[in-house]
């Protein structure tokens, strides 16, 4: 007799106690997705906020840079020589590329480059074109017609090669290649480069999580 009582209450409680059970399973689902949704719309969010600021950098880069090139003394100078008697124009040229360039990114670099002119201005200093290191890497930018393009560049992974580069070509960046003059891909007479390393895209991205 007491053991079909004990039976019994047993019964009673198990049945009493699958519904709380279930109940209580549901609502965990229920909360759980609701706090994945969640974590879903802020990572978007998130990832948005982040492409924004790149979009914003990348976009500024862009009109800056279109109107430096489109100033009176860029586009008459692209054809002359520029030597040490000219400092005036190559200082005013260099104050500009440094505009272009985030000022609290380490390794960032710009140049202005006249094939006709023969000479490179960059944040080092003004080069005629046969001095130039690695100038078939320019002339590769040169010879792709580009009239206005960004490019994932992925710099050598050795450390000898990386210290036989120039400062443009030594580290994983994206380069903003613009011919010279604006928007034309015949008759080009230079380029302008802007190279933004990746390590300060990141470092942008960091910040905005």
């Amino acid at each position: 007799m007491k053991k079909q009582q004990i039976r019994l209450i047993l019964r009673i409680l198990l049945l009493s106690f699958i519904p709380l059970f279930l109940f209580a399973f549901f609502s965990y689902q229920r909360i759980h997705q609701q706090m994945l949704a969640e974590d879903v719309a802020r990572l978007e969010q998130s990832l948005r906020q982040q492409i924004n600021v790149i979009e914003r950098l990348l976009s500024h880069t862009q009109v800056s840079a279109d109107s430096f090139l489109e100033t009176s003394s860029i586009q008459e100078s692209m054809s002359d020589q520029i030597t040490g008697r000219d400092y005036q124009l190559y200082r005013d040229i260099r104050k500009e590329l440094l505009r272009l360039q985030p000022f609290d990114a380490v390794n960032a670099d710009a140049c202005l480059i006249s094939f006709k002119g023969n000479w490179l201005i960059n944040n080092a200093g003004l080069y005629t074109l046969d001095d130039v290191e690695h100038l078939d890497k320019y002339q590769q930018y040169f010879n792709s017609n580009y009239v206005s393009k960004w490019i994932m560049y992925k710099a050598p992974e050795s450390t000898a090669e990386k210290e036989g580069y120039d400062l443009f070509f030594a580290h994983d960046a994206v380069h903003m290649v613009k011919s010279i003059p604006v928007g034309k891909q015949t008759n080009i007479s230079g380029l302008l480069l802007v190279k933004i390393p990746v390590k300060y895209l990141q470092q942008l991205i960091d910040e905005n999580q």
